[in-house]
């Protein structure tokens, strides 16, 4: 996974970094619910510092009767997303099984688990948004046993960001034991978290020129293109497509804005930007739970399906 380094659409600064959680000694199982409800419900924006889209320029030659404007030019779309045009955004994880074990017992001796890797799945379709997401403070399973407790916001900015649309595993060297009661099937996790953003931003034409002599012309806004540049079919045709005049009922005129709804997913980082938000999680089940919702149990899980599992009966635990 490629580090972020654009742009700036910071969710919250660490410096006021608000509590994941409102509750200290919440179960391990609400854990799980309440670290998923925290992540796609407390974000702010940076203004200083939004998401916008990855200009990529193409550059052709320019129509006759504009050379004495420049030998090529590239028309291009720009963007920006605003916390106003967030129109949802949704946590999830993906889950990658290391190890398993099954307790039937006869007897109450717990069966041993042994971890010896942990693997990071993470997931990236930026649709080209320069958008990348990391915690501000930190998520862990507290200092006490059986006391979970979460800190800190979350932060989405341009300046870890990677545009392209992929994804990555990563595994990792670890050691880690862990019981298995009676009566109990038991699975050791690794969930990466992310985040699926949904929005619709304002997005604009632009062009730019250029010629040998001069190099690279300035970047101008399509409905701000010189009435001298309008005589060929070539730039008209970005006016007819960026730059359509509407008249209001009092007879003013003026030109609506374009918007553009898109899906980002990206994976949450730490609060250092560098290593991807995951946790190991304890996953246990009854042995007697039915087949049907065994299945139903998803590799990728939002805090509904977490839910829907605890009420099948099973049980979740932080282990990091």
């Amino acid at each position: 996974m490629k580090t972020y380094t654009a742009l700036g659409l910071a969710l919250a600064s660490a410096a006021s970094a608000q509590r994941l959680t409102a509750r200290q000694g919440v179960t391990a199982d609400d854990f799980a619910v309440q670290t998923l409800k925290n992540i796609e419900s407390n974000f702010k924006m940076n203004d200083a510092s939004l998401p916008k889209l990855n200009v990529t320029k193409e550059w052709q030659h320019i129509c006759f009767s504009n050379l004495n404007y420049g030998e090529q030019v590239s028309f291009f779309k720009t963007g920006t997303i605003r916390r106003d045009d967030i129109l949802d955004a949704k946590a999830y994880y993906i889950a990658h099984v290391e190890t398993t074990a099954v307790n039937p017992g006869p007897g109450n001796k717990a069966s041993k688990m042994t971890m010896s890797s942990s693997t990071t799945t993470s997931q990236v379709d930026t649709k080209g948004w320069t958008v990348g997401i990391k915690l501000t403070g930190t998520v862990s399973t507290g200092v006490v046993p059986g006391a979970p407790s979460a800190n800190g916001g979350v932060e989405i900015s341009g300046s870890y960001t990677d545009t392209t649309m992929k994804t990555d595993s990563t595994t990792k060297t670890v050691t880690r034991e862990e019981e298995c009661d009676v009566g109990y099937e038991c699975r050791l996790e690794t969930w990466t978290f992310h985040l699926d953003i949904h929005a619709k931003p304002r997005v604009d034409g632009a062009f730019q020129l250029w010629d040998t002599f001069n190099g690279y012309g300035k970047e101008i806004p399509t409905c701000s293109m010189p009435k001298n540049y309008r005589g060929c079919e070539q730039f008209t045709q970005r006016i007819d497509e960026w730059c359509k005049e509407e008249t209001l009922p009092g007879g003013a005129i003026y030109i609506p804005a374009k918007q553009e709804e898109v899906h980002i997913k990206a994976p949450v980082f730490e609060a250092n930007g560098y290593q991807t938000f995951t946790r190991i999680v304890k996953v246990f089940n009854p042995i007697v739970k039915s087949q049907k919702a065994r299945a139903a149990e998803p590799t990728i899980g939002t805090k509904e399906t977490v839910m829907e599992a605890m009420k099948q009966g099973t049980k979740f635990k932080f282990l990091d």
